[in-house]
């Protein structure tokens, strides 16, 4: 199977397209045209930290399987929706929303996003300047905030989420592999720190295969450390 982050990897086949507000940092006609290709060769998963309506909107029409918010849920191709991970995000909410709309107030140009089971805040539209002082300050806050809770702070593209611990993509990647254990090749790529866990959760079974080639990971760009790299140019 192949394993591809989105939506921010799908924008690094534009260089020169810049997308400030998240909602519109949609798959264009291209990339749904080569997920629809490699569909045609190999069992696909999109993961993405996207909400499971929202990947239905994308890509619902393609026979690919997807993984919505960084492993909460998964969605063989051509299946329906597996149970999501049992998560209770209500004292997420109360803990982390209202530090997140502080710092919105401080922040023009950035926003927050609520799903399921994560809240996040995006800066994109954020002048690099003023987020170079407010990001480490916002996780500074969350830290000391969340300190011995079950959550975790994720640091992706220009945004700052919260999830629960029990949801990642390292889990989502590991129920899908359970799925597909007698795949004969394995394909993963991604572009920022979330796709990690995706690459770490590549358990020992893979990688102690006699034959190289059954496996490997790609980072496109310079934020993470997958088995080869790709420029986002």
């Amino acid at each position: 199977p192949y394993f591809l982050d989105v939506s921010a990897t799908s924008w690094a086949l534009e260089p020169d397209s810049v997308v400030v507000d998240p909602a519109k940092a949609v798959p264009d006609q291209r990339m749904l045209n080569v997920l629809a290709r490699l569909a045609d060769l190999a069992t696909v998963y999109v993961v993405s930290g996207r909400s499971k309506e929202t990947l239905e909107r994308w890509l619902g029409s393609l026979r690919i399987g997807l993984v919505c918010e960084h492993g909460l849920a998964f969605k063989p191709p051509g299946g329906p929706w597996e149970p999501p991970a049992r998560v209770n995000a209500a004292a997420l909410f109360r803990l982390v929303e209202p530090i997140f709309q502080n710092f919105v107030q401080r922040t023009p140009g950035s926003s927050i996003e609520r799903k399921q089971a994560a809240i996040a805040w995006h800066y994109r539209g954020v002048d690099p300047e003023l987020s170079a002082f407010q990001v480490p300050d916002l996780l500074a806050v969350l830290e000391e905030t969340l300190r011995r809770r079950p959550y975790g702070i994720l640091q992706g593209s220009r945004v700052i989420e919260v999830r629960h611990h029990k949801v990642s993509k390292g889990h989502g990647m590991a129920q899908i592999l359970k799925r597909h254990a007698k795949c004969d090749f394995l394909l993963c790529a991604g572009d920022d720190r979330t796709d990690e866990e995706m690459m770490d959760a590549i358990n020992g079974r893979w990688r102690s295969r006699s034959n190289p080639r059954l496996h490997a990971a790609f980072e496109i760009g310079t934020e993470i450390h997958g088995d080869f790299r790709l420029g986002s140019g």
